[in-house]
């Protein structure tokens, strides 16, 4: 039995397992099964491994941040975020007219 031409193992869904006959698709179904099969018994190990190895890694503490430090502004920050303010609190200003009511 062999598949029909132009017929490749990535195009294959349910649906057009359902037309194939029936030694194909049990062909293609035991095919899957055992590489999944053989995919988690090569990937469960690693993963395995992989956790332990990770206990092994040293904690590199990344900063220390001393609350005593005195922090210097940036000179002209503080007009600058006053005129960002303003700026935004003007597009939430609904102007409404004053007509008849």
């Amino acid at each position: 039995m062999s598949l029909p031409a132009g017929f490749s193992a990535a195009d294959v869904t349910p649906a057009v397992l359902s037309h194939l006959s029936a030694v194909v698709r049990h062909g293609f179904v035991a095919g899957y099964a055992e590489s999944i099969q053989t995919v988690f018994l090569v990937a469960v190990p690693i993963a395995a491994l992989a956790f332990l190895v990770s206990w092994l890694i040293p904690q590199v503490e990344l900063r220390k941040w001393s609350p005593g430090e005195p922090v210097e502004p940036v000179p002209g920050a503080g007009e600058a975020l006053e005129a960002l303010t303003r700026r935004r609190r003007r597009r939430r200003t609904i102007e409404v007219p004053n007509g008849p009511c």
